[in-house]
């Protein structure tokens, strides 16, 4: 066989194995872009679907050999009070009137057994429909806390935004909601702040009385004691923009539902930090290992090699132990100062690259009158950057992927890594796989981007290392 035919064969093998490794990611990237509709069905879908481009409703669509009519329309309403008590109003008692276009009416009928209003709309005849429903509130207007919409959505991506008009004030949606789905969704629109765990609300602001449409103040002032009027109105979304929300809904949910925000940033601190103490202490420690002759210096690296054989389950207590005692439980203290003595395995890989340095050039700084701590700073560091690159690699990938250790001692949300975000968006929102896979990927990316530009660093520090000159 000839090298010619023997070098096709190895590098036809790698590449079949490199694309059989890379499934996984792939799998996790396209489904991060995935409805759940696409997720479970056989066979897989592996590339996601583009939304259908919608100009009118009701249409028809297909989707895996079978033809289903979506459309538009409006169900029941919903409101809360400051007590959190929910009270139903049926679409019966308070009739959806389309108002635009006019003389474009419907009735109410059933849909899956609940009442709802279809609204049909052409985009080419017209640039928004909207649609109002009048009744009284259980409770006064002030002690509203949120009017949640039903409407049945129609998978065009369209938006949909609100005014909520009672007798003394009108308040207007800052956030509209995406027609995303085939299926029934709420619009749950609120005047009060949400809390933590109400990050799907869409959140209302009052308008100011020179801000009030001339239609909207007529039927204002008609208005009793505690009548309340939702409008709503739909609006044109063009089809790129709709293909955009499709693929990046799943991760502005996934970053609405938990401070990933915060949670990136504790993590970056967190890595910054340990990288920068790991480089210090272990290229000091190496220094003395590999240029300073003093005794003993052979028997404690074998000491320093050895305790890289005991698993970190042994120690784990202890350390827990020391750092409460310290009074540094629920701070990044046990995540960060254990950096600051270094690791055998960063201690090793410097020290062996170090021993590669010629003592000339440490000689000729003796002669200049450096000392040991200049000559580690101006001669040595400079010429042990890749080992330096290698473990500032090594140590981003482990820090930024630990959730063990941000477990063990971190209970405060404030002062969470993006690991420990992670489970916790799992926990609550683990059935939610596109969700759950977009924030996966926004954890992911930054090692994957990172090993791919710095790759030829990190290759040059680990196949260095031992090399004497």
């Amino acid at each position: 066989m000839s090298d010619r035919v023997r070098r096709l064969i190895t590098h036809t093998v790698l590449v079949i194995g490199g694309v059989i490794f890379s499934l996984p990611f792939f799998w996790l990237i396209t489904t991060s872009f995935k409805a759940d509709r696409e997720m479970f069905v056989l066979p897989p879908q592996w590339i996601p679907e583009i939304p259908e481009r919608v100009v009118e409703s009701p249409y028809s669509a297909t989707w895996r050999g079978r033809t289903q009519t979506h459309f538009f329309g409006l169900g029941a309403l919903t409101v809360q009070d400051l007590a959190l008590s929910d009270y139903p109003v049926p679409v019966s008692t308070h009739e959806w009137r389309i108002l635009e276009p006019i003389n474009h009416a419907t009735t109410p009928d059933l849909f899956e057994s609940r009442e709802i209003l279809r609204v049909p709309y052409n985009w080419e005849q017209h640039d928004r429909v909207v649609a109002d429903a009048r009744f009284t509130s259980p409770i006064p207007p002030e002690d509203l806390r949120r009017i949640e919409v039903t409407y049945k959505s129609d998978r065009s991506f369209h938006r949909l935004t609100t005014h909520i008009v009672s007798r003394d004030e009108v308040w207007r949606s800052k956030q509209a909601s995406s027609l995303s789905t085939e299926t029934w969704k709420s619009a749950p629109w609120q005047f009060t702040t949400p809390r933590e765990e109400e990050r799907s609300a869409l959140r209302l602001e009052r308008v100011t009385v020179a801000q009030i449409e001339q239609d909207i103040r007529h039927a204002q002032e008609s208005l009793g004691a505690n009548e309340i009027i939702v409008r709503v109105e739909l609006t044109r979304t063009v089809w790129p923009v709709a293909i955009a929300r499709k693929y990046l809904e799943n991760y502005a949910e996934a970053l609405s539902y938990i401070p990933f925000g915060r949670f990136m940033l504790n993590t970056v601190v967190i890595t910054v930090l340990n990288i920068a103490l790991q480089l210090l202490s272990c290229s000091l420690i190496a220094y003395g290992f590999s240029r300073i002759r003093w005794p003993g210096r052979n028997v404690v690296f074998a000491l320093l090699l050895a305790t890289m054989m005991i698993p970190g389950q042994v120690v784990m207590i202890p350390q827990f132990l020391i750092w409460r005692n310290l009074g540094l439980y629920n701070t990044w203290g046990p995540l960060v100062l254990p950096s600051l003595f270094g690791a055998g395995f960063y201690i090793f890989l410097l020290r062996q690259f170090m021993l590669a340095i010629p003592r000339d050039l440490e000689d000729a700084a003796k002669i200049d009158g450096a000392g040991y701590l200049s000559t580690w700073r101006r001669i040595v560091v400079p010429l042990i950057k890749p080992a330096l690159a290698a473990i500032a690699i090594f140590q981003f990938m482990g820090t930024w992927n630990d959730f063990f250790n941000p477990l063990l001692y971190i209970n405060t949300r404030e002062l969470m890594p993006i690991s420990l975000g992670l489970y916790m968006f799992k926990d609550s929102h683990g059935a939610e796989f596109g969700m759950l896979m977009a924030a996966s990927l926004v954890m992911v990316l930054p090692v994957v981007l990172l090993f791919f530009f710095a790759q030829r660093y990190f290759i040059q520090g680990v196949t260095l290392t031992g090399l004497k000159g």
